[in-house]
């Protein structure tokens, strides 16, 4: 049993860890909306509407983690929120996330789908190399 989260040679162990490996597999076996469920779900126990990543996890972890979201709230057509994720991502872990396929082919389609061209949107597209 993980009691708390703990990092030990720059990797992440604990119950945080195991809730994002949760999502992450949701995510990968194209269950997103699932997913999303899950997160609104342990975002009940914090008392909002999404589980949020506590503090002190590695910064690249949870980067992947806003990523990985981003890219399942773009597949259930929320562009606001997928665009809401990656900018967390970016906060979080700019180095890791500006070189991540994941966050590039989900910044391009959200440039494809954005009508109003939205600066915000094409410019972070830019930013990471679309």
């Amino acid at each position: 049993m993980l009691r708390g989260d703990t990092t030990h040679y720059e990797m992440s162990f604990g119950p945080t860890n195991v809730r994002i490996h949760e999502v992450a597999t949701l995510i990968d076996s194209g269950d997103t909306e699932r997913a999303l469920a899950r997160l609104r779900e342990r975002g009940t126990e914090q008392g909002r509407q999404e589980w949020e990543i506590p503090s002190g996890i590695v910064a690249e972890r949870a980067g992947h983690h806003h990523i990985d979201v981003a890219a399942a709230r773009l597949a259930e057509g929320d562009r606001v929120g997928a665009h809401r994720d990656l900018l967390k991502a970016r906060r979080l872990s700019p180095n890791y996330v500006r070189f991540h396929p994941t966050v590039r082919s989900t910044a391009a389609t959200l440039v494809r789908l954005d009508r109003s061209q939205d600066d915000s949107i094409a410019g972070f597209a830019r930013w990471a190399g679309v």
